[in-house]
C-alpha cells in the first residue's frame, strides 16, 4: 500500500523552510541598517553587529538547515559597500562564524532557555568570544583587500570587528530567545500568560523606562554610564533574563550614542580611546547582567525543587504512617474484638490459672 500523505508532508516542511530561510534573510539584512547607526565612530566597522546576534538565535531556533539565510543576508548587505568577491569572502565569514558557534554549542548540550550557569557560560565564551574570531579575521581580510582599509589598521579594526560581533550574539540573541519565549507562551495559554503578564509587565516597563532615563542623564550630563549596573541588577532580580535581556540592549544603544556623539565620559577622547572605553563597558555590563540572570534563575530552580522534594517526602511518610498505624475506628474495633476474645474465654473456663505446686510429705 502507497503512503500518499508522505509528498504532502514533504512538501510543507520545504515550504516552511523556504519562509524561514526567507524571513531569517530579512531579518538579517534589517539587522545591517540597525548596525550601521553604531558606526560613526570613524571605522569601515560597527560597534555592535545586530545581525550576529540575529544569525545565531535564527540556528538555535530554526535548525542549521537556514544557514543559507545568513549567507543571502550579509551578501546582499555587503555587497552595496565593497565588491562582489570581497562580498563573498565577508559572507562567508558571516556564515561560518554563527554556524561554528552554533554546532559548539549543541556539543556541549546548549539549551535555548538560558536556565542554567552552563548554558550562560557557553555562550559566552564558544558563542560569542571563540567562534566570532572567524567572521572578524575574513570580514577585515576583504576590507584590506578590497583597499577599504589600510593594511597596518588590520590588526585594530579585526579587535573592534570581533568584539560588535560578540556583543550582537550577547545582547541581541538573548533578547530574541526571550522574545520567543514570550510569544510561544502567549499562543500555548493566551488567557494565563496576558493574567500573569499583566502587572508584570507594568513593573517591567517602569524598570526599562527608568533604566533609559537614568541611562541618558547618568551618560550624558555626568558622564557617569556605571550608574546603569544597580538596575541591570534589580532587573535579574526581579525578571531574571526577561528583564536583563531588554535592559542590557537598552543601555548598550544608549552607550554607543553616546560615545558617537562625544558626550560625557567620551568628550576630549581620541578614536581608539572612545572605541576601547565603549566596548569595555557595553561587554562588562552585558556580562555582568546575564551570568547574574542565569545565576538567580538556576537557584530559583533549585529551591523550588527542594521544596518539591519536600512536599514528596511529606506525602511518602503519611501514606507509610497510614498504612502501618491503624487509624482510630480500626482501633476501636480492634480493641472491641480482643475484649470480646477475652470474655468469650472466662465464660468456658478456658482461662488458665496460676499453677500452684502441690504440698510437700514426709
Amino acid at each position: 500500500m502507497v503512503a500518499t500523505g508522505r509528498p504532502t508532508d514533504d512538501l510543507k516542511a520545504r515550504a516552511f523552510l523556504g519562509v524561514r530561510v526567507v524571513g531569517v534573510a530579512m531579518a538579517y539584512y534589517a539587522g545591517t541598517y540597525l548596525s550601521v547607526l553604531t558606526k560613526p565612530l570613524g571605522l569601515p566597522v560597527t560597534s555592535l553587529w545586530v545581525s550576529a546576534g540575529i544569525a545565531l538565535a535564527g540556528l538555535l531556533l530554526f535548525d542549521i538547515r537556514i544557514w543559507p539565510a545568513i549567507t543571502l543576508g550579509s551578501f546582499l548587505s555587503n555587497v552595496q559597500a565593497v565588491p562582489a568577491p570581497e562580498a563573498l569572502l565577508v559572507s562567508l565569514g558571516n556564515t561560518l562564524a554563527p554556524v561554528c558557534a552554533y554546532l559548539l554549542l549543541r556539543r556541549v548540550g546548549f539549551r535555548i532557555e538560558l536556565d542554567r550557569f552552563r548554558d550562560a557560560l557557553s555562550l559566552v565564551l564558544l558563542g560569542a568570544f571563540g567562534a566570532m574570531s572567524l567572521s572578524a579575521a575574513l570580514g577585515t581580510a576583504a576590507l584590506v583587500v578590497a583597499d577599504v582599509l589600510p593594511a597596518r589598521q588590520f590588526l585594530q579594526v579585526s579587535v573592534v570587528w570581533w568584539s560588535s560581533d560578540m556583543l550582537g550574539v550577547l545582547v541581541v540573541a538573548p533578547f530574541i530567545l526571550v522574545l520567543n519565549r514570550f510569544l510561544r507562551a502567549l499562543r500555548d495559554e493566551p488567557r494565563l500568560a496576558i493574567r500573569v503578564g499583566s502587572w508584570r509587565g507594568l513593573e517591567l516597563a517602569g524598570l526599562l523606562l527608568t533604566t533609559l532615563t537614568l541611562t541618558i542623564i547618568g551618560d550624558r550630563e555626568f558622564g557617569v554610564p556605571f550608574i546603569a549596573f544597580p538596575l541591570v541588577v534589580l532587573a535579574a532580580l526581579r525578571f531574571q533574563l526577561n528583564g536583563v535581556a531588554p535592559c542590557a540592549l537598552i543601555v548598550s544603544a544608549v552607550a554607543i550614542d553616546t560615545a558617537a556623539h562625544g558626550y560625557g565620559l567620551f568628550e576630549g577622547r581620541n578614536l581608539y580611546e572612545n572605541i576601547v572605553i565603549l566596548q569595555v563597558f557595553n561587554g562588562t555590563f552585558v556580562l555582568t547582567g546575564l551570568l547574574l540572570a542565569v545565576v538567580i534563575t538556576e537557584w530559583r530552580q533549585a529551591r523550588a525543587d527542594v521544596q518539591q522534594t519536600c512536599f514528596r517526602l511529606a506525602e511518602v511518610i503519611e501514606r507509610l504512617q497510614q498504612s502501618l498505624l491503624p487509624d482510630a475506628e480500626s482501633y476501636r474495633e480492634l480493641s472491641h474484638r480482643e475484649e470480646q476474645s477475652t470474655t468469650r474465654k472466662q465464660s468456658t473456663g478456658s482461662v488458665r490459672k496460676k499453677w500452684v505446686p502441690p504440698p510437700r510429705y514426709r
